[in-house]
């Protein structure tokens, strides 16, 4: 099995030859020949049981409030909402009601 730094490597050279942008460069990034639409690093992680997945999902899922303190469920960008009509959520999972509980979340 190759190792994730080059299958990252080879995603994002492939997805990035092939995508057009208007979005204009940095010296700094136009002489590493990057395109500008990716983070530099990236976290490596196995998921290692059911247990593991379900608590990546749901710090995936409050990433919307976390950083822009939108609902999961307002977030156009989330898949929360078809996640719900699959029942793997409850439709007030991550309320207001519920932030308290969700910031002690552990999502290591």
């Amino acid at each position: 099995m190759q190792k994730y730094s080059e299958i990252i490597r080879l995603m994002k050279y492939y997805f990035s030859r092939h995508i057009q942008s208007n979005k204009s460069i940095s010296v700094s990034k136009n002489k590493k020949r990057e395109k500008g639409i990716w983070q530099r690093r990236f976290w490596e992680h196995t998921i290692r049981d059911e247990n593991d997945l379900n608590k990546h999902i749901d710090y995936i899922h409050y990433n919307s409030y976390k950083h822009y303190k939108i609902l999961p469920q307002e977030w156009e960008f989330s898949t929360f909402n078809k996640f719900v009509d699959l029942g793997y959520y409850d439709p007030n999972w991550c309320n207001f009601n519920d932030i308290n509980h969700i910031n002690d979340l552990d999502f290591e």
